[in-house]
């Protein structure tokens, strides 16, 4: 749509002049990022007008002018991940950067939806609070509030049973028509307790914002949980020669507490996490990543120092941190000696020879980092290198079939050429494993990106259809499939959520998860 000049002067009279983008170069560089580059054959989209608002107010009266001019909102933080897939207002949080309360004593903390994980590290480490939040394995200046809406998962050291979206106790909103609510205990303002428990009276109505990618309001604060440090950790890196082994592995450790914390992949996801990029391929010839062979997959994997059968190695990352005494550490490693005894298959890597140093850095993206609270540990490789790395789908399973998921993506992915990488944790104490895969491909190659999407045309339906995998994020390909088989009951109750909260269909329209 057109800019209006009208429209435009409204915003501006709400956030300054200064915060009203309309210029189309200005707004290619503000929200340009390198999926542009590799999703294939997606016309791209950018928004007519990006506005930054600098507290919830502003939020408010940005919603209901957009509601007078029935002009579509897409809420984002500095890191878009996805751009916004019609025109309208891109709604920027990044002004909204206040730490409003730590609180030590009561471990919680209230954040505006811009702060980053960065931010938030260097104000604790600052202040010498010894504290830990969940994190992810994303660059340091996500939002920590929009990974935890977006269901993140990222952390294996603090004692959470599914995702990041568990820290969140309380919420503050702007709904789509401009009302601001509070959520949790924090609905109730006398509350002694109002940032420390969701169960308020009433529904917990905190939960309904997650996972809704901005179709239902925006968020503008949260009030999150904080743990102490442990005293130690325990950490131990296992490598088995096929999934099923990996799966036992992560299943039984975590569900019989020996380590809690539990994950694992193939060993080309700890290779491309990994520091050392220039031989990358381990062999003299370049060849196209579409280009290669089981046979160079298995070369790699010698190269690389990863036990295991041709091109296959699957490794198993478990921690136990320790949070009473560094003596605990001892009941550990007697309960994991038992526990080898009944695993011949299993082989314990050490971290400083072949393979092992590439898991010991993913190690460090687990359990170093939360405990340094150092940024710079919290890190992954992600779009925007060369080869660029994307992840496919993201989502959870149970582990009954999960090596059937698996062979799927595998045989799939190099039918196409490519080679998908595992990337799995263990969740609800072990009970399931979330899934995630990144797939290496040439930027700028306009056959592999043909061959990428080939892969996730055929992989997505087959996985959610034949595996009975879970996408934890609806969109695209994934809330297509899905919408075609979810109970209807469900799909009805969300469209009359969103209805009652959105009348006129302006909060993220466009998204596929919001035409269930």
């Amino acid at each position: 749509m057109p800019v209006d000049p009208q429209v435009k002067k409204d915003l501006e009279g709400v956030v300054g002049a200064d915060n009203v983008i309309t210029d189309p170069g200005i707004i290619f560089t503000e929200i340009y990022d390198a999926w542009l580059q590799i999703i294939p054959g997606k016309p791209i989209k950018f928004p007519d007008y990006i506005v930054k608002p600098a507290n919830e107010m502003e939020v408010a009266e940005v919603m209901k002018i957009a509601n007078k001019y029935k002009i579509p909102v897409h809420p984002c933080t500095g890191y878009t991940y996805k751009l916004p897939l019609a025109g309208g207002i891109l709604l920027q949080l990044t002004r909204m950067t206040r730490i409003h309360e730590v609180n030590v004593e009561e471990m919680y903390a209230v954040i505006d939806a811009g702060v980053t994980f960065n931010q938030f590290f260097r104000y604790t480490r600052a202040r010498g609070l010894n504290v830990m939040i969940p994190y992810a394995t994303f660059p340091p200046h996500v939002s920590i509030v929009a990974n935890y809406l977006f269901k993140g998962i990222g952390s294996n050291i603090i004692p959470i049973s599914d995702g990041n979206q568990e820290a969140l106790m309380a919420l503050e909103v702007v709904l789509p028509t401009g009302e601001i609510v509070h959520t949790g205990s924090w609905s109730q303002p006398n509350s002694s307790c109002k940032y420390t428990f969701d169960l308020g009276w009433g529904p917990q109505l905190t939960r309904i914002f997650v996972g809704a990618l901005g179709t239902l309001g925006v968020v503008t604060k949260a009030a999150i949980k904080m743990w102490p440090a442990p005293k130690a950790v325990t950490t131990k890196i296992l490598a088995h020669d096929d999934v099923e082994g990996m799966c036992r592995s992560m299943r039984e450790l975590a569900l019989n507490k020996i380590f809690p914390a539990t994950t694992g992949g193939h060993w080309l996801l700890a290779v491309l996490h990994g520091p050392d990029r220039a031989p990358y391929w381990g062999f003299e010839h370049r060849k196209k990543l579409y280009e290669l062979t089981d046979e160079d997959i298995t070369k790699m994997r010698e190269y690389y120092g990863f036990p295991g059968k041709g091109p296959h190695c699957y490794y198993c990352l478990a921690i136990a941190p320790h949070w009473v005494s560094e003596d605990e550490a001892k009941v550990t490693e007697k309960a994991f000696e038992e526990y080898l005894k009944k695993r011949p298959d299993v082989k314990v890597l050490d971290p400083e020879v072949g393979g092992g140093r590439f898991c010991r850095l993913e190690l460090s993206v687990k359990a170093d980092g939360a405990l340094s609270g150092d940024p710079t540990q919290i890190r992954t490789r992600y779009v925007g290198w060369t080869p660029g790395l994307i992840w496919s789908f993201y989502g959870s399973i149970g582990w009954s079939t999960f090596a059937k998921m698996h062979e799927i993506t595998w045989s799939v992915g190099r039918k196409c050429g490519l080679v998908p990488a595992l990337h799995t944790l263990s969740i609800n104490e072990g009970r399931a494993a979330h899934v995630r895969y990144m797939v290496p491909i040439e930027r700028g190659d306009p056959k592999g990106l043909d061959s990428y999407a080939k892969f996730v045309g055929e992989v997505i339906p087959r996985v959610i259809k034949e595996a009975g995998f879970t996408p934890a994020r609806c969109f695209g390909l994934g809330a297509q499939t899905v919408s075609s088989i979810v109970d209807p009951g469900f799909a009805e109750l969300y469209r009359k959520i969103k209805r009652a909260l959105d009348p006129n269909n302006i909060m993220s329209p466009a998204l596929a998860f919001n035409l269930m």
